[in-house]
């Protein structure tokens, strides 16, 4: 299943997890008239594709001004984003994904992938960021891939602190 970060974030609200306010939108226009509901002065406008590494496409900026929201929006949408997920021809950005800046303490990644041949949920979670994360299962073997939770319970609870 493919969900975009906002539709993740709405699941995540809806079961009480703390979340960073946005908004979606399909134009530059409508993310600044959107982003209007938002408190701050500071934003990040983030591309909505299925892919990862948009960050390293220049799918996410951080953005201090309306004007420069109107300009960040406006170059990601109806365009392609080449991310190392997508390929050479990218994908294109149907919407914008406006949040508000938050302060980041600390960020701790989990991967669950689902194992369809044995019906388990495999995990892997890690302390550095995301893309670091979708690289090692492809370094290892596959016999050396965690099997269940339980196998990373000692590094998950290491990382919560």
């Amino acid at each position: 299943m493919n969900i975009h970060e906002y539709q993740a974030k709405d699941l995540l609200k809806a079961y009480g997890a703390p979340v960073a306010n946005g908004v979606v939108a399909k134009s530059a226009d409508e993310a600044i008239e959107l982003a209007k509901e938002l408190n701050g002065d500071v934003f990040v406008v983030k591309a909505q594709i299925h892919a990862g590494g948009r960050g390293k496409g220049g799918g996410i900026k951080l953005v201090k001004t309306i004007e420069e929201m109107h300009a960040e929006a406006d170059r990601m949408l109806g365009k392609p984003l080449v991310t190392p997920q997508t390929g050479p021809k990218g994908r294109v950005v149907r919407s914008v994904y406006v949040v508000e800046d938050t302060t980041i303490a600390r960020e701790l990644y989990l991967s669950l992938l689902v194992d369809r041949a044995t019906g388990r949920v495999p995990s892997s979670p890690r302390p550095k960021a995301a893309s670091i994360s979708r690289k090692w299962p492809r370094r290892r073997p596959r016999r050396s891939r965690p099997s269940t939770w339980t196998r990373h319970r000692a590094s998950a609870a290491s990382m919560a602190g």
